[in-house]
């Protein structure tokens, strides 16, 4: 059966009491960043659990899409989202260990285990997005880097989907 969907589209903008809302809401954002009281408040709250939300729904797309979805969760985000990889795995994720390490060139990508990534794939969603939807060829083992906690990029993800899946378009540079 095909699903049908009707997507309501009153306003050319958004209301202007979402904008008030969004808005004092990042400023408390920000400022609980060193005023931590106000983190105790469900307006603040909202935001500190956004790039959570925003997974779940990265890896639900991806099990729609039929996508082998790879997250490498950074001790960052287990410290504080602990529990967080059980409900990421219930989308038949795959989780692996991410870590930075300092070198004399600056800050450099690592996973355990490891993957075989060029630095050229570890920013691939802002280069997708910064060069007006250019597609960086992957060589074979590599996998594009959507980051998570970017989810402003969300649209360009669904798109760079839409050019893979749909359109059939390339990304390896040997037909992968």
């Amino acid at each position: 059966m095909k699903i049908k969907v009707l997507h309501d589209f009153d306003s050319p903008f958004l209301s202007g009491r979402y904008a008030l809302k969004r808005g004092i809401q990042l400023v408390l954002y920000a400022i609980s960043k060193k005023i931590k009281f106000l983190r105790r408040f469900e307006v603040v709250k909202e935001v500190y659990n956004e790039t959570k939300i925003y997974a779940q729904t990265l890896a639900k797309l991806d099990k729609i899409s039929s996508v082998q979805s790879f997250f490498g969760i950074h001790n960052n985000v287990h410290n504080i989202f602990p529990e967080f990889h059980r409900v990421l795995k219930q989308y038949d994720v795959n989780i692996i260990e991410h870590w930075h390490e300092l070198s004399k060139s600056g800050s450099i990508s690592k996973w355990n285990p490891p993957l075989s990534q060029r630095k050229e794939t570890w920013h691939y969603d802002l280069n997708y997005k910064n060069k007006g939807k250019e597609v960086v060829k992957l060589e074979k083992d590599e996998m594009p880097i959507f980051h998570v906690d970017y989810p402003y990029l969300l649209e360009y993800y669904i798109d760079w989907l839409y050019f893979v899946l749909i359109q059939k378009g390339q990304i390896y540079t040997n037909s992968g």
